[in-house]
């Protein structure tokens, strides 16, 4: 789980995040990303019902892309709030595609160093 400081909580910063952030797509994964001004990255995960009905499933794809992103959090260059969207067909990724997937679209966003 990502620390206390990196989670996107609040229903208006996902809102803000939605409404003005830059879109990224990859696989079955979409993100958003807003910079923030603050000193560290905030990031926040989506997945719908349209992903499965099982809440096993949903929390599953959520962990997968959560613990992805812990590992990455190191290497950020750039202090920014992004939302990662689970699209149907994340489900069938195993942890090693979420991981090469969530390290794309950062650096597609440049906000990982390469």
């Amino acid at each position: 789980m990502l620390a206390k400081i990196n989670r996107l909580k609040r229903k208006k910063d996902f809102e803000l995040v939605f409404r003005k952030g830059k879109r990224f797509n990859a696989g079955h994964v979409g993100f958003k990303a807003l910079e923030n001004g603050l000193k560290t990255s905030r990031f926040g995960f989506v997945v719908g019902k349209r992903i499965s009905k099982k809440a096993v499933t949903r929390n599953k794809v959520r962990r997968r892309m959560q613990e992805a992103v812990k590992k990455v959090l190191p290497g950020m260059k750039k202090n920014v709030d992004g939302v990662f969207i689970g699209m149907p067909g994340c489900e069938e990724y195993d942890f090693r595609a979420i991981e090469a997937i969530i390290q794309r679209l950062l650096k597609q966003a440049n906000i990982l160093q390469v």
